[in-house]
């Protein structure tokens, strides 16, 4: 009796796992996909992060021209100050009750101190990061008129480090009491203005 062998044909083997190559690519493609879902997430994260320090600007905006508006209307005199740099101005308001209102211009923001006899008695810190902020009056020394300016960045939500971001002025004006004149609020931003008027002089 014969018995016959079969040979399998010389050159056919079988394949098992991957090649180096394979991993390779499969490994590179991985590293790309995940570099790309790591960038968008941290453009992400710096645009909520922008978007949200923006809103609080403007909270911080909105209060203090409120609180701005009111010192100057029942204040009878303003004496600005100007130092050698913009932070070390100064705002001086004064009334007949002896109270002073002090704005100073900072690093980071403005201050508001409430000085009661010589005596700082109360203090408030307006935060307005990437602004500059700077004090006016009219066209003369007899001017009532006195103006806050804030220059902020215009709505970027990536800053680009390389490139100057724009700013836009806003300008908050109001009157001094007892001057014999209309007292007014303007607040300007770029090209549109908002006028703010009571309908009463303030006394004499």
């Amino acid at each position: 009796m014969v018995n016959t062998i079969r040979r399998a044909p010389v050159g056919i083997h079988s394949r098992r796992g991957v090649s180096l190559i394979e991993m390779v690519v499969v490994i590179s493609m991985m590293t790309v996909v995940i570099g790309l879902v790591g960038m968008t997430f941290h453009l992400l994260m710096r645009s909520e992060k922008l978007v949200s320090q923006s809103f609080v600007t403007e909270r911080t905006i909105s209060h203090l021209a409120v609180q701005f508006r009111d010192d100057i209307h029942q204040s009878e005199s303003g004496v600005l100050t100007s130092g050698s740099e913009s932070d070390q101005s100064e705002l001086a308001l004064g009334n007949a009750s002896g109270i002073q209102i002090r704005y100073l211009i900072t690093a980071d923001g403005l201050v508001r101190l409430l000085v009661t006899d010589g005596q700082v008695t109360a203090r408030e810190d307006f935060r307005l990061p990437d602004c500059r902020v700077s004090f006016s009056t009219g066209p003369d020394d007899e001017s009532s008129l006195r103006r806050l300016v804030i220059e902020r960045p215009g709505a970027v939500l990536v800053k680009k480090h390389q490139e100057s971001v724009p700013l836009r002025a806003m300008k908050i004006d109001a009157h001094l009491k007892g001057k014999g004149r209309l007292a007014s609020s303007t607040t300007n931003v770029d090209n549109n203005s908002t006028t703010e008027k009571s309908s009463l002089e303030n006394p004499q």
